[in-house]
């Protein structure tokens, strides 16, 4: 009787990456490896929000970072946010009650310029919501 050789593919989660990853080299190219560019994004946007939770500069200057699907429907509508993804990965609340949007851009050519393209909608949405006094563009 034969047996099967089913593989079982096993799917890591942007936060098992980032917590398997001992140094930023590490983390860098387990990244780049990953072929469909949505993943990387996500995995990217995870790390944005993680590092400014912990990094102590940004610690004593922000109270909240959430990822785009995870903002309260009342900060949205308060900074006027739209519920489809245009160009805003996250949203960032300081102490004071302002808020920073934010757009994560994960490349494996740490070199590549980002271009007009990637951000005008990002900057465009940005400059319409309330509230907003920075707009953080974290790249490789």
């Amino acid at each position: 009787m034969k047996q099967s050789s089913k593989t079982t593919e096993v799917k890591l989660t942007p936060d098992d990456l980032i917590l398997t990853s001992l140094n930023w080299d590490e983390f860098f190219d387990k990244v780049s490896e990953i072929e469909k560019k949505k993943v990387k994004g996500d995995v990217f946007e995870r790390f944005t929000q993680l590092y400014l939770l912990t990094a102590p500069k940004y610690g004593l200057l922000l109270k909240n970072v959430w990822l785009r699907e995870e903002i309260p429907l009342d900060i949205r509508k308060r900074v006027g946010l739209p519920f489809d993804d245009f160009g805003i990965d996250g949203l960032a609340e300081t102490h004071e009650g302002k808020f920073w949007s934010i757009q994560s851009k994960f490349r494996s050519d740490s070199e590549a310029v980002l271009t007009y393209g990637e951000l005008v909608s990002f900057v465009a949405l940005s400059a319409a919501g309330n509230e907003i006094e920075l707009y953080l563009i974290v790249h490789t």
